[in-house]
């Protein structure tokens, strides 16, 4: 799911979702890295609104594993419509 976010696939985000293969989609990875911060630092919006309807509402407002808060992520790397 991370590396999907990452790279801005919703298809493939909504496919392992609907096929069990991603069980959270606030899950980590081995790096502590959450979808959401994937799809948030990458500038994906499509794919960060679909995150925040399946599950990750709650965890807009939190930090990532480096501190940051979501909207903190998307404004340092240019994605200011992530941050509204």
């Amino acid at each position: 799911m991370y590396e999907a976010c990452w790279a801005g696939e919703l298809g493939i985000c909504k496919w392992l979702a609907a096929h069990g293969a991603v069980g959270d989609t606030t899950s980590k990875n081995s790096r502590g890295v959450t979808p959401l911060t994937a799809a948030c630092r990458a500038g994906h919006l499509p794919v960060m609104k679909w995150l925040a309807e399946n599950g990750a509402r709650d965890h807009l407002c939190s930090t990532s594993s480096t501190g940051q808060d979501h909207i903190t992520i998307a404004v340092t790397y240019g994605h200011l419509d992530i941050a509204k």
